[in-house]
């Protein structure tokens, strides 16, 4: 099978629309961890997040001012505008900003490169993901984030995935979303990626959160609070 036969989609998500808060909204997620305390200290300046995903809505006003640099490697007809909305929200939670309305992000100084591996229906190929990852060695990202996963992976891949940790990266993925004990998709299953599962507000594994021995780290993932696609918000469940 050649390294671009395997479809790469986001693990099977839950969205709830919701109507904007007037204020700025700190999420649950946040609070729980602390995070506003935490940015006494650093609110991720200079750090370049890239997030490989569906790509986002530029307009966002609660984005627009924390993208860096942006690539569609896709072929849509969209360009790395978010028709999808999953792509929207990842990074919103990373580094929406603080700006008075909405939602704040995890890192609201934080830059983003956005990296458009998902088309508009949320699938992709192995070749956009390594494509991605080694755009986002070029750009030279701090992070390189990717809400999404297969069921195998390929040695292509593992080959990208082995060059951006030899360049310093700290690379993060989705466990997925299928409520296995033992199974974490790829590319998180690499031992060179953080695999994150879920936990909802009681601090218990989500029901739907894939798991096991393998799994690196759980976060909040029920009813994430974030902007959305078509200059909104919405509340999406996920790994």
């Amino acid at each position: 099978m050649s390294k671009g036969a395997i479809r790469i989609n986001p693990p099977k998500f839950m969205v709830k629309m919701v109507v904007a808060a007037l204020s700025e909204t700190v999420d649950w997620g946040l609070r729980l961890l602390r995070v506003p305390e935490i940015w006494t200290s650093t609110r991720g300046e200079g750090i370049r997040v890239c997030v490989l995903d569906t790509g986002i809505d530029f307009s966002h006003p609660d984005l627009r001012d924390a993208i860096s640099e942006m690539m569609d490697f896709t072929n849509s007809r969209s360009g790395p505008t978010d028709l999808n909305g999953h792509g929207t929200h990842c990074a919103g939670i990373i580094a929406a900003r603080a700006n008075g309305f909405g939602v704040i992000g995890v890192a609201p100084d934080a830059e983003l490169l956005i990296g458009k591996v998902l088309d508009d229906n949320g699938c992709g190929t192995m070749d956009n993901i390594i494509m991605g990852i080694d755009w986002a060695i070029k750009q030279q990202a701090d992070i390189i984030t990717m809400s999404l996963g297969a069921f195998q992976g390929s040695e292509q891949l593992q080959a990208a995935i082995i060059r951006a940790h030899d360049a310093g990266k700290i690379i993060m993925a989705a466990a997925g979303n299928e409520a296995r004990q033992e199974f974490i998709r790829f590319p998180a299953r690499y031992e060179q990626v953080i695999s994150v599962g879920s936990i909802n507000q009681a601090l218990k594994r989500s029901n739907f959160s894939n798991g096991g021995n393998d799994l690196d780290i759980t976060a909040p993932g029920e009813e994430v609070y974030s902007t959305y696609k078509g200059r909104i918000y919405a509340k999406l469940s996920g790994t």
